[in-house]
């Protein structure tokens, strides 16, 4: 069973399972999806600096 942890919790080798639609810190590798065609969708967000 999956287990909900806080951005600032995931370390280096950490595997993270992911599921649709959910938010994710950056700096994490996809290394695979269920998708049939081994299809991704990932949206990026800019923030500028201030």
């Amino acid at each position: 069973m999956p287990i909900m942890i806080q951005a600032q919790d995931i370390h280096v080798g950490n595997i993270v399972w992911l599921r649709e639609n959910d938010e994710v810190p950056c700096d994490l590798v996809l290394i695979g999806t269920s998708e049939a065609q081994a299809l991704c969708y990932v949206e990026v967000i800019i923030q500028p600096f201030v």
